[in-house]
């Protein structure tokens, strides 16, 4: 199925958001990459690049979601579904052969001093926990330990992801399960 204009333009900007940052990433370059014309943008988003950039954040946003959930789902223990969910973005980015910044942090703190940027990341980053802690508490974690591991492991994965673009190698990503409390 061929992508709609407005899914072009938000996969080119994930892509070069991921890989550049936001302020990187010029609009006439994805424009380029998503192959339509700039009235296209401003039809689609009409505050322009800070509008595609919340959009592709939220987006990315659900995605990892989706990837965290699938993790979750076959895991038999918390540390499990870390575990696997350490792998698969880890795996991408071995896929990939580039170390590029989490596609939240990329684009939306790495972006203009917005509130609403700001704002948008903090939802994302809540919704991870919350996922992660229902699942926490589901394979049997008390409420508050639950909550307490799942904000550890999004700040080991969001830091990893750092470290990993900076040493080139995602070995760091798939060391966090074990930095984690048994």
């Amino acid at each position: 199925m061929e992508k709609t204009t407005r899914e072009k333009l938000i996969y080119a900007a994930t892509d070069l958001f991921r890989r550049k940052g936001y302020s990187a990433a010029g609009l006439t370059e994805i424009l380029q990459a998503a192959g339509v014309p700039k009235g296209s943008l401003y039809h689609h988003f009409p505050g322009g690049k800070p509008d595609l950039a919340l959009e592709t954040a939220r987006w990315a946003g659900r995605y990892l979601s989706r990837l965290m959930e699938e993790a979750f789902q076959e895991s038999t223990s918390f540390k499990e579904g870390v575990t696997r969910i350490c792998n698969a973005i880890a795996d991408i980015h071995d896929a990939r052969g580039a170390w590029d910044f989490c596609p939240v942090t990329g684009t939306l703190l790495g972006g203009p001093a917005d509130e609403r940027f700001r704002l948008a990341a903090l939802e994302i980053f809540e919704s991870w926990v919350k996922l992660s802690k229902t699942h926490a508490i589901r394979l049997g974690m008390a409420e508050a330990r639950a909550e307490l591991q799942s904000r550890a492991a999004l700040l080991l994965i969001e830091g990893a992801w750092i470290t990993a673009r900076a040493d080139g190698s995602a070995d760091i990503i798939r060391r966090i399960p074990d930095m984690l409390e048994a």
